[in-house]
């Protein structure tokens, strides 16, 4: 099917619900948890990059993942770094999705082309059909 990047914060609770469901409809996953690099930032002590050139390797990495994404996955909340991630893979024409099981969005972002999911199902949906990306 597609290439999936999940873009979230370290201790995102759903993330490896989505993965795994993603993973399910045979998808393929990319994201920070199981990096291809050699540096995996949650096998710190604090769990963040506190050396300025492993942070430059795994942003490096990070950008050639999402860039051969077909699709990034957002998953809310989300900080700063996701919103970065969000915002680069836009510059590169790779579409996105939030997936925010949480809230109901202000307002639709489609004008950003960004589809915005509520809940799981409608995520996978989503996912499966590219014609809504």
């Amino acid at each position: 099917m597609s290439k999936i990047y999940i873009a979230s914060t370290l201790n995102n609770p759903t993330h490896d619900a989505v993965a795994e469901a993603l993973k399910k409809q045979g998808h393929q996953i990319l994201d920070y948890r199981h990096p291809p690099h050699q540096i995996n930032p949650l096998e710190t002590d604090t769990g963040l990059l506190d050396i300025p050139a492993r942070a430059a390797e795994v942003l490096a990495s990070e950008k050639t993942e999402i860039s051969n994404a077909d699709l990034t996955v957002a998953i809310y909340p989300f900080g700063l770094s996701v919103a970065a991630e969000i915002g680069f893979a836009l510059g590169v024409h790779t579409k996105c999705m939030i997936y925010a099981p949480t809230v109901k969005p202000e307002f639709d972002l489609w004008f950003l082309q960004i589809l915005v999911a509520n809940d799981l199902d409608e995520l996978l949906e989503f996912a499966d059909n590219p014609i809504y990306w």
